[in-house]
């Protein structure tokens, strides 16, 4: 059965918690996140994550109105980034994501940003593809205020009006928890009504979508950007599996080894037959290669690891055996416990190795997808800025392009 498809945009203010709630839908840490109110997303960024039979792309767009710029400044930057989000699934969005911050005051910059993004992704974007994400849930009281939805029900005002407007659709995340099952279950939440914005398959897009992708089809006749984009996304998904094994379990954790390790030797050999010796992918070349290099280490150490395990069950029922020879047990012990630090270095040194994997794709995708986007999204910008004085109007926006 072919996985199907989730392209979500997380979009919000500075300090929203908009990253760590990406970091949460995929279920790994793979965007920079702080706890200060200037945006840590600099750039559009790009990740990938399997879960439930979907590919999840969740493209983490930097913060609306950066406390470091001035409002004028801020609105500007906006449409070049959402510009370079539009640009980066320029078929478009299967929801767009809407973060904001539970225990957070709505002010007139907050009906400010939804006016310019209006504009933008045009005025029913938030209407038919649009979900409100209330993030910083470990400060929501579920003993005091009922159910989440009672409380979104509940309130009044700016807050209120947004919750309507995307259709009364909101999930509550608690990126801060570290409980799976919760994190599963808000993921879940999350999903359902993803898909039931359109149950089959539509994306939300508009005029500049349709433009973004007249550029990107430019592009992709002399960069081949589509080859990289596929070819990242693997190589996310990879990393991901290799993020979620556990060395204990020897014979699971060989077999999906086994199953990494054609997925690599695959990849490599269909990355090498698309770069015809040109060099164009030499970069993709090399990080599938360290990919590689990892599952074979991972596969070596998952057979150590079992090793030192039998160790530690036969030192375990030696203990068990010499109860009364209390000298003789504490030197089992002593040995036990030095083995089971072994285990622990070792996990400790995967887990390692999967962080610099991650790393490094990291700076691959800056340098591969998200320039490609960039590329789209500059002449994309340029088209939205015509329109920026009806848009900003409210900013005194005519004066301020004048200049």
């Amino acid at each position: 059965m072919s996985l199907k498809e989730l392209d979500l945009l997380l979009i919000g203010r500075t300090g929203t918690g908009k990253s760590s709630t990406g970091n949460s839908i995929l279920n790994r840490n793979m965007f920079k996140t702080s706890d200060s109110m200037s945006s840590t997303t600099k750039k559009v960024e790009v990740e990938y994550s399997k879960y439930k039979g979907f590919i999840i792309k969740v493209v983490d767009a930097p913060g609306i109105f950066d406390t470091n710029l001035s409002v004028k400044d801020s609105t500007k930057e906006m449409y070049k980034e959402m510009g370079t989000a539009i640009a980066a699934s320029a078929q478009g969005y299967h929801a767009f994501l809407l973060v904001v911050r539970f225990g957070d005051r709505f002010t007139q910059e907050n009906n400010d940003t939804i006016k310019v993004m209006k504009e933008i992704f045009g005025h029913d974007f938030l209407k038919r593809y649009g979900v409100l994400i209330v993030s910083n849930g470990d400060q929501f009281d579920m003993n005091k205020s009922g159910s989440f939805q009672d409380w979104c029900l509940s309130q009044k005002g700016p807050f209120y009006d947004l919750f309507a407007e995307c259709g009364y659709r909101a999930v509550l995340f608690d990126n801060k928890s570290m409980e799976q099952i919760k994190k599963e279950q808000q993921l879940n939440q999350l999903l359902e009504i993803v898909k039931a914005l359109s149950s089959d398959g539509q994306r939300y897009t508009n005029k500049y979508f349709l433009k973004a992708g007249a550029e990107r089809a430019k592009i992709v006749k002399q960069n081949k950007p589509e080859i990289q984009e596929h070819n990242m996304k693997e190589a996310s998904l990879i990393i991901q599996k290799l993020g979620q094994l556990d060395i204990c379990d020897r014979a699971k954790t060989l077999h999906r080894l086994q199953k990494l390790q054609f997925r690599t030797e695959e990849m490599l050999n269909n990355v090498a037959y698309q770069d015809k010796h040109t060099g164009a992918l030499k970069d993709i070349i090399q990080h599938v290669n360290r990919i590689k290099e990892t599952v074979e280490s991972y596969i070596i150490w998952t057979e150590s690891a079992a090793g030192i395990q039998s160790i530690v069950i036969k030192l375990q029922q030696q203990i068990d055996e010499h109860q009364e020879h209390r000298e003789y047990q504490v030197n089992l012990i002593s040995e036990k416990k030095l083995n089971q630090n072994k285990l622990t270095a070792l996990d400790k040194h995967l887990k390692a190795r999967v962080k610099e994997l991650e790393l490094e794709h990291l700076d691959l995708s800056r340098n591969t997808v998200t320039r490609y986007a960039l590329m789209v999204g500059k002449v994309l910008a340029e088209t939205m800025l015509e329109a920026a004085p009806i848009a900003l109007g409210f900013l005194g926006a005519v004066a301020y392009l004048k200049k």
